[in-house]
């Protein structure tokens, strides 16, 4: 038994002898180091690589700046390959097969809120997401000291009117593009110059393993930018004949937050029935294109993970730099929320609306043939209700629908309530002819007379309670806004 346990012995130093130098010389670099990059090859800042090549569809000229090593191209890959519809590219790139607009999260699903006209009377349940991105402009616009509620009026239920004129004839269909800063090209050109710069660093250290997985990467990330880019943002609205006038007047029941429109239809038409899309790619409805630079990014994660590990410790250095570079550079590139841009393309490109965010910029409208976002503040529904009457009554022909907005946007329908309902539209139909004379432009002095002398005109609410008082005097301070508005 004890020589049996002495050979086992024997064979076992034996065995650990042989194996230990192959243990030490495992190693490929010359210093005994090697950086472990199987975590941040291809995988680390996916999400911001994914949202910088979405920018190639946004900015003008964005597609020909992507020559740079850049991280996350398994990412890319997986979301782009699925748009390439064929058995292959399924098997390639599980998932459903959508559309270029819906897989960037353009043409976003959320509808838009209801809409009602005053001139037809129409009414449309849901509008388009165009309409939806307005609004929520419209909620971002902060209301000017000289548009929030006056001081003494009654505070509930705060809410706010943003009184939009469209003064812009809208397309049919436009190029939405919205072009760089110099600044923006500027930082764009640093991760080009860094990345072509490491490569040259590998080429001086003879270490081509890294040089030649920076230059595919700056290759195969510029050649599918420039091929996802050719894709362009656009906007198209339903087409219509008019038969009558061409101005329309309705409002956007955005809950707390109400947009009173008055302009053109064509206007109103592209915030109710336009939307936005990607121009068709090339190899639509195949995609190939799209599979093929899939292909690409997924080779480039190969060589990532497989080629760099067999370069010097100085050339990994300079590969994981170039990544930092880029991937700081993507974060830059996709800081702004991809529905603020589109928000700012529905104002500034579709609908030419100036938003004003300060009381010295109000001269800006003026003289530019741009239309203008106003927003009043006030404590109480009822008073915000009351005032979109007021504003939507110089567009109306008749008042029946105005009545249609009083109820849909205040149900209430108790016997204190239409008594107050009829009141007001009692009042504003006595005063239909001062409010539709009062518009811009107007010089007739009578009219601005008028104008600065309208109240409404209430009967004694002693009998009927606390409540109508509240709401008379939520009706007489909406007015106080109104010929402010007015001036």
């Amino acid at each position: 038994m004890y020589m049996l346990r002495k050979i086992g012995s024997h064979a076992r130093d034996n065995v650990l002898a042989n194996v230990s130098p192959v243990a030490d010389t495992s190693s490929s670099s010359p210093h005994g180091f090697d950086l472990d990059i199987s975590g941040v090859a291809g995988f680390f800042g996916a999400d911001v690589a994914v949202s910088a090549m979405t920018m190639a569809h946004i900015y003008k000229g964005r597609r020909w700046l992507g020559w740079y090593n850049q991280p996350g191209s398994y990412a890319v890959a997986r979301r782009y390959g699925q748009l390439a519809c064929s058995a292959f590219w399924d098997a390639l790139y599980p998932g459903p097969n959508t559309s270029p607009a819906e897989l960037c999260g353009i043409d976003g699903s959320a509808p838009g809120p209801k809409f009602m006209s005053v001139l037809s009377g129409s009414v449309h349940a849901k509008t388009s997401n165009i309409a939806h991105r307005f609004v929520e402009g419209c909620k971002a616009l902060p209301v000017l000291q000289s548009r929030r509620p006056m001081q003494g009026q009654r505070i509930s239920s705060p809410g706010s009117v943003t009184v939009v004129r469209l003064m812009h004839e809208s397309p049919a269909e436009m190029n939405t593009e919205l072009h760089q800063s110099s600044s923006m090209l500027l930082i764009a050109a640093l991760p080009i110059i860094f990345s072509l710069g490491a490569a040259a660093g590998c080429a001086l250290l003879n270490d081509w393993f890294c040089f030649g997985t920076i230059m595919l990467g700056v290759m195969v990330n510029g050649i599918t930018s420039a091929v996802i880019g050719r894709s362009t943002l656009r906007f198209t609205r339903a087409i219509r004949h008019w038969t009558s006038t061409n101005d329309g007047a309705g409002i956007l029941d955005g809950g707390d937050d109400v947009i009173v429109l008055r302009g053109r239809k064509d206007a109103l038409t592209a915030l109710t029935r336009g939307r936005f899309e990607l121009a068709t790619y090339g190899s639509a409805p195949a995609y190939h294109d799209l599979g093929a630079c899939a292909v690409l990014l997924s080779v480039q994660l190969l060589a990532q993970l497989l080629v760099v590990p067999q370069g010097e410790l100085y050339g990994q250095l300079l590969f994981l730099a170039s990544l930092a570079v880029s991937w700081a550079h993507n974060s830059y590139l996709s800081a702004p929320d991809l529905g603020a841009l589109l928000r700012t393309i529905v104002f500034e490109r579709v609908l030419s609306v100036v938003r004003t965010q300060r009381e010295d910029e109000e001269h800006v409208r003026s003289g530019m043939g741009c239309g203008s976002a106003q927003k009043y503040g006030f404590g109480t529904r009822t008073g915000m209700v009351v005032f979109a009457l007021l504003v939507l009554a110089e567009s109306a022909e008749e008042t029946w629908p105005l009545r249609r907005v009083l109820d849909d946007l205040l149900p209430n329908d108790t016997a204190l309530w239409l008594l107050w309902k009829d009141e007001v539209m009692r009042n504003i139909e006595e005063n239909l002819h001062w409010l539709r004379r009062a518009v811009d432009g107007d010089t007739d002095g009578e009219c601005k007379e008028a104008e600065r002398e309208f109240r409404f005109v209430f009967p004694s609410p002693q009998g009927h309670g606390k409540l109508l008082g509240l709401i008379i005097g939520d009706a007489h301070a909406a007015a106080e806004v109104y010929a402010c508005y007015r001036r």
